[in-house]
This record gives C-alpha cells, sequence and structure tokens, in this order.
C-alpha cells in the first residue's frame, strides 16, 4: 500500500512540475530546454518587436560604445557625445534589423567565430524598450560570398554573419541576407560618428513662423501670422515671397551637412573681434517656442579655405565644420555658398500673385488703342466686349495674359524706392491693365519705356518697386481687338446658304445651290450642268466644313507675308446667304468670300474673308488668319464622281 501511495505522489509531482515549467516564462523553458533556432526563410526578428524600440546601444570588438534613446520627438546621444543622433541612420539600423532574414543555420559547436567575423570586427547591436527589456541583441559579422539569387533570376541580395547574444539563442550562427549586407559596417565606422546628427537643422516648415538670415549685407527676415497664413518677406521690406525659394530655402537648409562634427571642448572658435564683420547667423522660430534656434557660421580660418566652422544654439556642445563650396560637401547635401538668402534669391520674381479664379473684371488700356474690357462670372467663362456686345473671348490670350502677370520671371529688380517714374516710362505708360476680384479689390500694372527705348520696365500703380520685363512678356498681352477673337472664323447655318461658288487655279469653276428642306443639291461646272456627276454625300460633308470654319491663329491685318500671298488668292469660296434684318424681314443676299493661299510646299495656308455688303460690326474680319492643312484638304474635296 505505501508503495502505491508513493508511486501516486511521484505521478502528481511530475505532473504539478511539467504544469510549473508550462506555466514559467519563454526565457526560463529556453534556460531548461533551449530555444528553437530561426527556420530558414523566416526574418530573425518580428518586425512588431521591433516597433517597441526605444533605447539602441552599439558597442564594436575594440570596446567603443555607443548609445542612443528617444527623447521627445528625437533620438538623443548619451555616449560617446550628448547630442542629437541623426535619423535618418537609426532608422537605417531598424529597418536593416527588420530585413533580415535567414538563409542558413550553421550549428556553433566547434566553430572559430573569428572566421565568421564574430570576434575581431564585429559589432553588437542591442535594442530595448521603454522598460529597458531586451527586444533583441546581435552580433553582425563578415559578409560571405554567398549571394541570393531574385525570383526572376535579374539580380542578387548579399549575405552576412549574424550571432544572436543572449546565452540561450547563442548556439546558432545565422547567413541572412540584407540589400546592405555588403556595406553595413562602414555605417559604424570611426567610433560611431555618423550616428551622431551632422545636419545643424532638424525642422519640418509646417511648425515654423519666422526665419531671419544675418550677412554682411544686412538681415532679412521673412514669416507669417499663423502657421495657416502665407509667407512674406518683412524685413528691410514688406516684399511678396516666391513660393519656389521660400521651399528651396527650407530644402536646402534641412540639407545643409557638416563634413565632420566635434565637442566644443575640443575646438577654438574665433574671438567676437575676429568674426564680427563677416559672421552670419541663420534662425529658425517654431510658432509657440520661446526662443529661435540659430545657427551662426563663423568666417573661415583663411581666405580660400572650402570649410569653416559653425555652431548651432539649441546643441550647445556641437561644433560643425561645414562646405563652403558644393565640391567640399558630401554629394547630395547642400553647402552654404548653395543657400540663397538674398532678398533678390527670396522675393517674388513675378509681377503678381494674382488668382485667376477670383478675378470678375480686366481692362486692357494701351495708349493710342481702344481699351479692351474682359469680364466673366463665377459660374461662366471670360467674354470680351465687342461692338456687337459681349462675345465669348479667346481663351487662349486669356491664358497668356495671366502667364505674363503670374508666371512669367521678371528681368531685374530695378528699384525697390522710386519716386519718379518719368525715367521708367510709367509717368505716362504705354500701356495699362487693370484686374477686379468679386470681393471688389482691384490692381493695376503700368509698363513703359525707358528714354532709349531698350528696356521695358513695370510696376504696381501706386507702388515704388520698378521691374525690367521682357518683350516676350509684353508679348503675351493682346492689345487688338483681333486677338481676343476664339478660332472661330463664321458659323453659318445651312438652312441660310443659299448658293456656293468654288474658283480654284487651274480648275473649272464650280457651283452649287443647296435647298435645305429638301436636301437636295444642283451643280454647274464652267456653267454647264454638272448635277448627276456631283456626290452629294461628298457635298454634304464639304457643307458642314464650310459653314463652321475656325481657324489655329489670327494675324492682323497688316501681316505682311499674308497681305502678298492673298493678292494671288489659290482658292476663293463665295457663299451667298439669305439676308434677314432686325425685324425678321428680307433683305438683299450677303456674300461671304473666303480667299485662301499656300506658300511654296503648301506647309502654311493663309486666308482671309471679305463680307458684302461691309458691315462696320464685322471690323475684325480685316485680319488675316491661318487654316490648318487639315481643314483645307476638308475644303478641297473632289465634289463630283
Amino acid at each position: 500500500m505505501r508503495y502505491s501511495f508513493t508511486i501516486v505522489l511521484s505521478i502528481l509531482a511530475l505532473i504539478l512540475g511539467g504544469l510549473a515549467v508550462v506555466h514559467t516564462g519563454s526565457s526560463y523553458r529556453a534556460a531548461i530546454f533551449g530555444t528553437t533556432a530561426t527556420a530558414p526563410g523566416e526574418k530573425l526578428f518580428a518586425l512588431k518587436e521591433i516597433d517597441k524600440v526605444r533605447h539602441i546601444t552599439l558597442t564594436n570588438s575594440d570596446g567603443d560604445v555607443a548609445s542612443f534613446h528617444i527623447a521627445g520627438h528625437f533620438w538623443q546621444a548619451k555616449t560617446p557625445w550628448k547630442d542629437r543622433a541623426d535619423p535618418l541612420f537609426i532608422k537605417f539600423l531598424i529597418q536593416f534589423t527588420t530585413r533580415l532574414k535567414v538563409q542558413e543555420v550553421i550549428p556553433r559547436e566547434h566553430l572559430n567565430l573569428k572566421e565568421f567575423g564574430l570576434r575581431d570586427g564585429h559589432i553588437r547591436v542591442t535594442m530595448r524598450d521603454a522598460k529597458g527589456q531586451d527586444v533583441c541583441d546581435y552580433r553582425i559579422g563578415r559578409p560571405t560570398a554567398w549571394k541570393i539569387p531574385s525570383e526572376d533570376g535579374k539580380t542578387t541580395q548579399p549575405t552576412l554573419f549574424i550571432r544572436k547574444v543572449p546565452k540561450t539563442l547563442k548556439n546558432n550562427i545565422y547567413i541572412c541576407s540584407e540589400d546592405s549586407a555588403q556595406s553595413i559596417h562602414a555605417l559604424f565606422k570611426s567610433q560611431f560618428a555618423r550616428f551622431r546628427d551632422h545636419h545643424p537643422f532638424h525642422f519640418s516648415p509646417r511648425y515654423l513662423d519666422k526665419v531671419r538670415i544675418q550677412n554682411n549685407e544686412g538681415e532679412v527676415v521673412i514669416s507669417r501670422k499663423d502657421l495657416k497664413s502665407g509667407w512674406l518677406i518683412t524685413k528691410p521690406l514688406e516684399l511678396r515671397l516666391d513660393p519656389q525659394a521660400q521651399a528651396n530655402l527650407f530644402k536646402d537648409l534641412a540639407r545643409l551637412t557638416a563634413i565632420k562634427v566635434e565637442d566644443r571642448a575640443s575646438v577654438t572658435l574665433p574671438t567676437a573681434e575676429d568674426d564680427t564683420s563677416q559672421a552670419r547667423e541663420i534662425s529658425l522660430h517654431f510658432a509657440g517656442a520661446k526662443d529661435d534656434v540659430t545657427l551662426r557660421i563663423y568666417p573661415p580660418a583663411k581666405d580660400g579655405d572650402p570649410i569653416t566652422l559653425a555652431t548651432v544654439s539649441d546643441r550647445p556642445d556641437a561644433v560643425f565644420h561645414l562646405p563652403l563650396t558644393a565640391a567640399a560637401g558630401i554629394p547630395g547635401s547642400t553647402s552654404l555658398s548653395q543657400l540663397q538668402t538674398g532678398v533678390n534669391d527670396l522675393r517674388s520674381k513675378t509681377m503678381t500673385h494674382l488668382n485667376g479664379p477670383q478675378l470678375k473684371t480686366i481692362i486692357i488700356r494701351p495708349t493710342g488703342r481702344p481699351d479692351t474690357m474682359l469680364k466673366r462670372t463665377k459660374k461662366t467663362t471670360w467674354r470680351v466686349l465687342r461692338r456687337k456686345g459681349w462675345e465669348a473671348a479667346n481663351q487662349d490670350a486669356v491664358i497668356d495674359l495671366m502667364l505674363a502677370v503670374t508666371r512669367d520671371k521678371v528681368q531685374k529688380f530695378v528699384t525697390d524706392a522710386a519716386t519718379d517714374l518719368s525715367p521708367y516710362g510709367l509717368d505716362q505708360p504705354m500701356l495699362q491693365v487693370g484686374f477686379i476680384s468679386f470681393n471688389n479689390e482691384g490692381m493695376r500694372i503700368a509698363i513703359g519705356q525707358g528714354p532709349t527705348g531698350d528696356h521695358l520696365y513695370a510696376h504696381v500703380v501706386g507702388r515704388p518697386n520698378i521691374w525690367e520685363i521682357s518683350n516676350e512678356t509684353l508679348g503675351k498681352i493682346a492689345i487688338h481687338p483681333w486677338q481676343w477673337r476664339t478660332s472661330h472664323v463664321w458659323h453659318i447655318p445651312k438652312v441660310d446658304i443659299n448658293g456656293i461658288r468654288i474658283e480654284k487655279n487651274g480648275q473649272p469653276t464650280v457651283d452649287l445651290k443647296y435647298a435645305f428642306f429638301a436636301e437636295k443639291w444642283e451643280a454647274t461646272e464652267d456653267g454647264e450642268d454638272a448635277t448627276a456627276r456631283l456626290n452629294p454625300n461628298r457635298a454634304n460633308a464639304f457643307l458642314s466644313h464650310i459653314e463652321s470654319l475656325a481657324t489655329s491663329q489670327w494675324l492682323g491685318p497688316l501681316h505682311t507675308q499674308a497681305t502678298k500671298a492673298l493678292r494671288t488668292p489659290d482658292t476663293v469660296i463665295q457663299m451667298s446667304i439669305k439676308g434677314v434684318d432686325d425685324e425678321g424681314k428680307d433683305m438683299p443676299p450677303i456674300v461671304k468670300t473666303l480667299q485662301i493661299a499656300h506658300t511654296q510646299g503648301k506647309l502654311i495656308y493663309f486666308a482671309k474673308v471679305h463680307t458684302a455688303p461691309r458691315d462696320p460690326r464685322h471690323d475684325d474680319e480685316d485680319s488675316y488668319f491661318l487654316l490648318t492643312p487639315e481643314t483645307v484638304d476638308q475644303l478641297y474635296v473632289d465634289l463630283f464622281e
């Protein structure tokens, strides 16, 4: 009986011991039974665990140590320097860790770790969570000669040796693949110096509300009222800021990179007497912050030096060796000479920042010519006032005008303090363009010519800023009524067309009559009946093309080449159109004549329209225009079988 009881107790003890082991933490179970190696094809470390990393310690086989932790929004170094860590390299190290993929597992037993680069020359990476618990701890060995081919066989991925540090995990050496396996050791050179942030500034422009730039030419300040407002130059003058120049400045400040960063105690900086005349400062102010972050750039030790020293106020223990030229800098980074910080570098290079959709009226007033008035509503496109009333405006001309005043760069900033406008021809400008918004806010641009006629000047009326502009910019502003016509030469309803005559050089004269409601054609060639040979489908297509004629470009009434060519036109098409007065009463027919002449090789087709009797309301018919070869082909169709 006693033996049975002893056996039962033993069995119960085994069961309870087994349950105790099952409910014991994984680290204790690993100590008792060992840990299974990560299988080939799996990631060496789980991504969800790496996401918990808040502390990183790096050591090498020489005994150098670097430790980092997250402080607020930044990674901060504790050793070997108390300074900001470079977030890009920290991020790269974390990504490297998560991308390690096991390709093969080698048992550690009886192996010499030196052969795998896991003794001399190794790097140890220890990552911990916010509570100080290990997330991962591993050593990086040397690269291997094995490269893993991609699925398509076009590329390969390098591999290297990795060994986990914990006792329960150190019995295996892993061959892991990772894109940077061949070069990862370069990241840890020079006592982990690359992990010290070599960028003086680390910022997001969205939180800035002021930038101050001080150099030997003076002080420039750009600022905004709040984080939702636009940026302006507020010193030395209130000027519009070029959005691209602003974006480039912020980008270049963020990319400004030192060649080397040293501790303040190991560097002798110029004294105040040495640097006051040439010192530069760039200060950033973040909305709600008490103090600016100021980069102070000292003059180079001697003329011609490609490197100069600098300090930044929020990192008092760091001295930066900044490149003065791109050649002295790190490829892809910004040097001091590349920073565009002058007033004229930053100010807007365009005449205005007008917002086209907010405009309701434009008035173009050239000296000695009629005004052109454009208007629109919030739901309609631009219309132009003509003798016959408001008509659709040429939208391309509107676009060109807006490009001239909002996109074209001025040639030169002449002065910001003009009191006498006569030297620029702006006391009696050759052209003025006024703009009125739906909020009834107005602006007027005046353009004048200097006394020698060699330069064009412009300014916003009432302001002392004078610019020099190009002839190309002036040429984009349409000042002639014909330039504001749409591409439609005419639109004549088919029902109103009584007859058509076509005269082509070297061909019989064709006369066509069309009965719209009966849909019947009659035709003659040189006065002889040709109705039987007329192809009605071609005639209908010709009528569709001729009733709504469009031009590719208006040339104006004084185009020399067009005038010469149309003295002897190659083709003349006359249309007799039913005449009706304003009360709907029949009038004598109107004859519209289209003349077409082509250049040698038929590359350009000039054209012009005449109307008889002449209507003063159609004075824009004096303009020559171009027809595309496709349009001419449609008008030159052979109408007969």
